[in-house]
């Protein structure tokens, strides 16, 4: 997360927000899909089932990847509740 520079929200859905974020490393621009992750101390399968859906977006965009025609996936970091999915940013 440190090594990644917002540079402004490109779009948002129901699960969160994309965001343009150049990796300051190596200067490569991401889109950076930020999905925040709440859970209740309690057993609520409401936050279950978002939990599975986040890791199945995840194993798609992964699996995905692999083919040149599709967006390529970098990978995943988690900052202060929030689950950060990097991948090619295209404009």
């Amino acid at each position: 997360y440190e090594d990644l520079k917002n540079v402004g929200e490109i779009g948002k859905g129901r699960f969160g927000t994309v965001s343009k974020m150049i990796h300051t490393p190596t200067s490569y621009t991401m889109a950076v899909k930020s999905v925040r992750l709440i859970f209740n101390q309690y057993d609520d399968k409401d936050d279950e089932r978002r939990m599975q859906q986040l890791l199945q977006e995840i194993k798609i965009i992964q699996e995905a990847s692999t083919c040149e025609e599709l967006v390529r996936f970098f990978g995943v970091t988690f900052h202060e509740g929030d689950c950060l999915i990097c991948m090619e940013y295209l404009d």
